[in-house]
C-alpha cells in the first residue's frame, strides 16, 4: 500500500510541472508538488515498513536457529518448540513479502526440516523427508542442484537416512555432498569440513560394528580415505596464515583431530596403507601435530604434543624398520585394555577437549546430530572407562565400492593399545 501510494504522489508532481508550462500559473505546481511530498512520504512510510518485516522476518529466522543448535540445553525450555513458533512467524513473513521460491523462504523451510528430524519421531521423519523433497525441486529451479544451499539439503536428508536405516542412500547422499562442496567452496571451507567428518564418523562406526573382519575388508578401506581426507584438511588448516585462529573455532577440525590422529595407529599397524605411504602418513601427521593450537591451556602444553609427534614419528621409523609387514595382524584383541583414563601416564593426549582421545573402534555413545553442521560426531566416551561389548547383533552396512576409492590421497595419526568397546548408538 505505502509503495501505491508513492508511485501515485509522484504521478501528481509531474501533472503540476506539466500545466505550469502550459502557462496555468504556479497554483498547478505548488498542487502537484504537494501530492509529490505527500506521495513520497507514503512511500518512504512503505518502505520503512518493508525493511522492518525483513528484518524481523531475518530475526525469527536467527532465533529459530539459535534453539535448533541448542536443542539439547534444558536451561533454554522447550527448545525445539521455541524453534517451531519462530520458523512459523518467519515464514509467515517471508511467504507475503518475498514468496515462496525465494532464498529466504528455502533457508528458513530448511531449518524447519531440521526440527522435524530432531523431533524423533516417524510421523515427523515422513513430514521432513516430503519437505525435504519438495525444496530440493524448488531450489534445482531457483538456484540449481549445485548450489551450497542444495548441498545443505542434501546433508540433512542424509541425517535423515541415517535415522531411516537406509545406509546406502545416506554413503551416497554424503559422498554428493562432500563432492559438490570440494568443488564449490574448496577443502579450506567449513562446510567442507563438516562433510567430510559426516562421511568420516559414519565409516567409523561401520569399521567398528564390523572389528572382526579381515583388514582388507570394503569397510576398512572406505574408513582409511576418509582419515585420510580429514587429515589432508587438518594439515591444511594449520598451515595457512590464519589456521589456527580458524581451527580453534572450527568443531569439524577439532572433531576430526580428536579422532583421527588416535585412529590411524591400528590402521597403520594392520597394514591398511602400503608400508612406504603409512610411513609417510604417520610423519605427516606427527608434522601437523605440533602445529595445532592449544585449544584448552589448562590441560593441553607444548609438551604433550611434542611426545604426540614424537610417537608418531617413532612408528613410523617402526613401519619402515621392521622386517615384516604388517606389523600386527588384525584383527586385534579389542577387549584386552580398558579405554584410557584422561591424563593416564605414556598415554596419547587428546588433541582438543583435554581428555584422552579413545582408541580406534572404543566407539563412544550416541552421536549428537548438530543441525548445522550436518551430520553426527562422534566424541570422547563420557566416563572414560571401559563398557561391556556390544550386544545387538553386528548388520553389514553397505558402502560402495566407488565411494571407498573416491575420496583423495592425503596424510594421518595414532593412538594407545585398542580397548574393550562400548556399546554402538541406540537406534
Amino acid at each position: 500500500g505505502g509503495g501505491d501510494g508513492g508511485g501515485g504522489g509522484g504521478d501528481g508532481g509531474g501533472g503540476g510541472t506539466t500545466r505550469r508550462r502550459a502557462g496555468r500559473g504556479s497554483r498547478g505546481s505548488v498542487g502537484g508538488g504537494e501530492g509529490g511530498e505527500a506521495g513520497g512520504e507514503r512511500g518512504s512510510e512503505g518502505e520503512e515498513l518493508r525493511a522492518a518485516r525483513k528484518e524481523a522476518a531475518a530475526a525469527h529466522y536467527t532465533l529459530a536457529g539459535f534453539f535448533t543448535y541448542h536443542h539439547r540445553r534444558t536451561d533454554l525450555g522447550e527448545t525445539l518448540s521455541l524453534a517451531r513458533a519462530h520458523l512459523e512467524k518467519a515464514l509467515s513473513l517471508q511467504r507475503g513479502m518475498l514468496g515462496e521460491r525465494h532464498v529466504a523462504t528455502l533457508c528458513s523451510e530448511l531449518v524447519r526440516a531440521q526440527v522435524l528430524l530432531l523431533r524423533n519421531t516417524s510421523s515427523e521423519y515422513d513430514k521432513c523427508e516430503e519437505l525435504l523433497e519438495s525444496q530440493l525441486t524448488l531450489c534445482e529451479e531457483v538456484l540449481s542442484l549445485r548450489h551450497p544451499l542444495a548441498a545443505k539439503m542434501l546433508a540433512v536428508k542424509a541425517r535423515l537416512c541415517i535415522k531411516l536405516h537406509r545406509e546406502h542412500e545416506c554413503e551416497e547422499l554424503q559422498q554428493r555432498v562432500l563432492t559438490m562442496r570440494r568443488s564449490a567452496l574448496g577443502l579450506d571451507h567449513e562446510d567442507t569440513h563438516r562433510s567430510a567428518m559426516d562421511v568420516y564418523a559414519r565409516r567409523r562406526y561401520a569399521a567398528y560394528l564390523h572389528r572382526h573382519e579381515r583388514i582388507s575388508s570394503p569397510v576398512f578401506s572406505a574408513f582409511a580415505s576418509a582419515v585420510e581426507t580429514c587429515l589432508e584438511m587438518v594439515q591444511r588448516a594449520a598451515g595457512l596464515p590464519h589456521g589456527k585462529e580458524g581451527f580453534a573455532l572450527s568443531k569439524s577440525l577439532q572433531s576430526m583431530s580428536e579422532l583421527l590422529f588416535n585412529d590411524m595407529q591400528p590402521l597403520a599397524e594392520a597394514g591398511i596403507w602400503p608400508r612406504a605411504q603409512a610411513a609417510s602418513l604417520l610423519r605427516t601427521a606427527a608434522a601437523t601435530a605440533l602445529q595445532l593450537p592449544c585449544t584448552n591451556p589448562r590441560v593441553h602444553t607444548a609438551a604433550l604434543f611434542k611426545d604426540l609427534a614424537d610417537g608418531l614419528g617413532k612408528l613410523a621409523a617402526d613401519v619402515e624398520a621392521s622386517p615384516t609387514w604388517p606389523l600386527k595382524e588384525w584383527p586385534f584383541d579389542t577387549h584386552a585394555a580398558a579405554l584410557p583414563q584422561p591424563g593416564a601416564a605414556g598415554q596419547l593426549p587428546g588433541v582438543v577437549v583435554g581428555v584422552a582421545a579413545a582408541p580406534l573402534l572404543a566407539q563412544p555413545t550416541q552421536p549428537a546430530l548438530n543441525p548445522w553442521q550436518g551430520g553426527p560426531a562422534f566424541f570422547i566416551h563420557p566416563n572414560g572407562a571401559a563398557a561391556p561389548p556390544p550386544q545387538q547383533p553386528q548388520q553389514q552396512l553397505p558402502i560402495p565400492p566407488a565411494a571407498a576409492a573416491a575420496a583423495p590421497q592425503p596424510q594421518l595419526m595414532p593412538p594407545p593399545q585398542l580397548a574393550q568397546p562400548p556399546p554402538p548408538p541406540p537406534q
